[in-house]
C-alpha cells in the first residue's frame, strides 16, 4: 500500500498523469527520475539477487570440494595446533547462526501465512481504494461545482446589492464633503418663517390686550416686551426671494442627485450584466469542460480498476494457492537446515570421536555430516 502511495505521488509529482483533451495521459518517466525515487529500492533489490545467486553458488563449490576428498573431507586423527580455540570460536558462531535461522525460520512461516492473507484480501482492498478514489473523484466534482457555481452566485448576489445601494451611498457622501446639509436645513429654517411671523403677530395681540389691561394689575405688568419690532425686523426680510431662493438650491441639488443616480445606474447596469455573462460562462465551462473532463476520468479509471480487480481475482483463485505452498516449501528448507545445524552442534558438542571400536550413531562425524 505505501509503494502504491509512493508510486502516486511520484507521478503526480513528476507530472507523469496529465488530463489533455479531456482524457487522461500517462507521460514518459526519465531513468533517471526512477533512480532518483527508488535508488534504496533498487539497492536492496540488487543485494538480494547477489545473495540468491553466490550463496548457492558457494555451497555447491563446497559440496564438490568435499566429494573430491578436499576442503577438510579427509579425516585428522590427530589434533593440530590451536585447534581447540577454532572449535570453540566456530561453535559459538554456529550457534549464534542457528539461533538465527531459527528466527528467520519462524518469520518465513509468518511472513508466508501474512503474505497469502494479504494476497486473499488483494482484490477487497482494490475495490475499497477503487471506492475511495470514486468518493474522492465525487468530491472534487461537487468542490468545483461549489466553488465555481454556488460561492458565485452568492458573490453576485452580493455585488448587486452593493451596487444598489452605491448611489445612496454616494450622495451621503456628497451631502458631507459640498456641505449640502446646511443649504438642506436653510430651506427647512426659511420655509418656516411665515409661521414665526404668524406666531409673532398672534403674540402682539395678546400683548396688546394684557397692556391695555395693565391699568387694574401691578406696574410691573406694564413691562411686558413688545414684539412689535421684532416683527418689522422680520417683515424686512424678503422672506419670498429667500425661500425662493433656497428651493432653487434644494431642486438644483436634487437633479444633481438624479443626475448621478441615472449615471451611477447606466454604469451599474453594464457592470452586473458583465457579472452575469461571467456567471454564464464560468457555468458552462464548468459544465462543459471540468465536470465532463472529471467524470470522464472517473469513468475510464472505473473500467481499467473493474479489469484489473477482476483479472487479479482470477489469477489468485487459480495460482494462489501455488503461490503459497512454494513458499511453505521454502520455509521448510529453512526449518531442515535449521534442523540440520542444531543436530550438528548437538552431536559436535556432545558426541564422542568416532573409533574404530565404539562407534555410535550420534558421534562427532555424525555432527560433521548435519552441518555438511
Amino acid at each position: 500500500m505505501f509503494l502504491i502511495f509512493d508510486e502516486l505521488k511520484f507521478a503526480t509529482k513528476r507530472c507523469l498523469i496529465t488530463v489533455k483533451d479531456g482524457s487522461p495521459q500517462i507521460g514518459q518517466a526519465e531513468i533517471t527520475e526512477i533512480l532518483k525515487t527508488y535508488w534504496g529500492l533498487l539497492v536492496m533489490l540488487l543485494i538480494l539477487v547477489f545473495l540468491t545467486i553466490f550463496l548457492p553458488l558457494c555451497g555447491f563449490c563446497f559440496c564438490c570440494c568435499r566429494c573430491c576428498g578436499n576442503c577438510g573431507a579427509r579425516s585428522q586423527p590427530c589434533d593440530k595446533k590451536r585447534d581447540l580455540c577454532k572449535k570453540i570460536l566456530q561453535g559459538t558462531l554456529l550457534i549464534i547462526l542457528g539461533t538465527a535461522l531459527l528466527f528467520c525460520v519462524v518469520c518465513a512461516f509468518a511472513s508466508n501465512q501474512q503474505l497469502q492473507d494479504g494476497i486473499d484480501k488483494l482484490p477487497e482492498n482494490l475495490q475499497n481504494g477503487k471506492d475511495d478514489t470514486n468518493m474522492f473523484i465525487k468530491s472534487i466534482k461537487n468542490q468545483a461545482n461549489h466553488l465555481l457555481i454556488t460561492n458565485y452566485q452568492e458573490f453576485s448576489s452580493l455585488f448587486i446589492s452593493t451596487m444598489d445601494k452605491s448611489s445612496e451611498y454616494v450622495m451621503q457622501q456628497l451631502e458631507i464633503f459640498s456641505n449640502a446639509t446646511a443649504m438642506m436645513n436653510l430651506y427647512t429654517f426659511v420655509d418656516n418663517m411665515p409661521n414665526v411671523r404668524d406666531s409673532l403677530e398672534i403674540l402682539k395681540t395678546d400683548t396688546n390686550s394684557l397692556r391695555a389691561s395693565a391699568s387694574q394689575l401691578n406696574d410691573a405688568m406694564r413691562k411686558l416686551p413688545d414684539v412689535t419690532p421684532t416683527i418689522n425686523k422680520i417683515n424686512e426680510l424678503n422672506i419670498s426671494n429667500l425661500h425662493q431662493a433656497a428651493q432653487e438650491g434644494k431642486q438644483k441639488f436634487k437633479n444633481i442627485e438624479e443626475q448621478i443616480k441615472y449615471k451611477l445606474d447606466d454604469t451599474l447596469k453594464n457592470a452586473v450584466k458583465k457579472v452575469n455573462e461571467a456567471g454564464d460562462t464560468i457555468k458552462d465551462l464548468n459544465q462543459n469542460n471540468i465536470t465532463t473532463a472529471i467524470t470522464k476520468v472517473q469513468k475510464e479509471f472505473n473500467e481499467s480498476a473493474d479489469t484489473i480487480i477482476l483479472n487479479m481475482n482470477m489469477y489468485i483463485k487459480n495460482f494462489g494457492h501455488y503461490r503459497y505452498y512454494a513458499g511453505l516449501a521454502i520455509s521448510c528448507i529453512l526449518l531442515l537446515v535449521t534442523i540440520c545445524i542444531a543436530l550438528g552442534l548437538v552431536c559436535g558438542i556432545c558426541g564422542k570421536r568416532p573409533d574404530g571400536y565404539s562407534d555410535n550413531c550420534c558421534n562427532k562425524g555424525a555432527g560433521s555430516q548435519f552441518l555438511i
